[in-house]
C-alpha cells in the first residue's frame, strides 16, 4: 500500500500493473480497490487463463504481451505485403476479441 500511496493513487486517473505474476497482480488490485474502487485498472496477463482471472477481478483492460507481440509481427508482415491499414485492423480486432474474450476496441491496443 505504501507504494500505491507514494505513486499518488488518491489522485490517479488509472493504474497500470505490469507485474507478470498473477498473485502479485491480484494483491495490487485488492489494495488499489480498497483505496479507490472507481480507479480504472489495466494489467498484464501471461496467458489465456490469466486473462480470464484478471477480468474476473474486475480489471477494465487486460493485455497479453505475447499476444500483442504476435499481432504486431503479423501487422508488420502485412505492411510489407502492401495490405491497407484498415484491412490490418480488421484482422487484428477479431483476434483480440477472441483471445481476450471481450468486445474490446481493436484500435485501442495497437
Amino acid at each position: 500500500m505504501i507504494v500505491l500511496e507514494a505513486a499518488g493513487i488518491a489522485h490517479a486517473r488509472a493504474l497500470l500493473i505490469t507485474v507478470p505474476a498473477f498473485p502479485e497482480v491480484r494483491a495490487i488490485v485488492r489494495m488499489a480497490r480498497g483505496r479507490r474502487d472507481d480507479l480504472p485498472i489495466v494489467a498484464r496477463a501471461d496467458g489465456p487463463e490469466a486473462v480470464k482471472a484478471l477480468y474476473a477481478l474486475g480489471i477494465e483492460d487486460v493485455t497479453s504481451p505475447e499476444l500483442e507481440a504476435a499481432i504486431e509481427i503479423t501487422r508488420q508482415a502485412l505492411i510489407h505485403f502492401d495490405v491497407p491499414a484498415q484491412e490490418i485492423l480488421e484482422v487484428a480486432g477479431p483476434i483480440r476479441r477472441q483471445q481476450y474474450g471481450t468486445t474490446r476496441d481493436s484500435s485501442r491496443a495497437t
